[in-house]
């Protein structure tokens, strides 16, 4: 009997995770390797969400505003070699990028009225419709709160790669 082949969804940390070039910048970033060998190994196509990619690409924004890559001109240049590493690994296959539909908010909406007083957000929450959206066996990678605590309230497996 074959075992089912499981597969993955990468929330947005876990996205940031999967980019070296980010984590020479960040080097405290834990479950770096974890993340790494999750998608070199996986025998299916790890998933991403528009989501993911969107809020990778502010978060980018976010560390150039800090200054972590240096000077605007070098921070630009780094800013579009991450985000085109993404680009380059979808087109290889190594990442299925999931569009979001607005049959995902719509779900999404409903799990937040459905628990008003569970620490999680908005965006949490659209992941986890994502996920929803793409049958069994799919495990969420994330080492985020929100998403670990409504992926526990709808029954969703939770790959955490800072863990251990």
């Amino acid at each position: 009997m074959n075992e089912p082949t499981i597969s993955y969804y990468l929330d947005t940390n876990a996205l940031l995770k999967s980019s070296a070039l980010l984590m020479q910048y960040k080097k405290d970033e834990k479950g770096v390797e974890k993340v790494k060998a999750l998608i070199e190994s996986s025998l299916t196509p790890v998933f991403v969400s528009d989501l993911s990619i969107l809020e990778g690409v502010a978060k980018i924004t976010k560390f150039a505003r800090r200054d972590l890559f240096g000077k605007e001109n070098r921070a630009k240049g780094v800013m579009e070699a991450i985000i085109s590493n993404w680009i380059t690994h979808i087109k290889q296959g190594d990442l299925k990028s999931i569009p979001v539909s607005s049959d995902q908010y719509a779900v999404a909406t409903g799990i937040l009225k459905k628990y008003p007083f569970a620490d999680f957000g908005a965006f949490d929450a659209l992941h986890v419709a994502i996920i929803g959206g793409l049958g069994t066996n799919v495990y969420m990678v994330s080492s985020d709160k929100g998403v670990k605590n409504i992926c526990g309230l709808e029954n969703i497996p939770v790959y955490d790669p800072e863990s251990m």
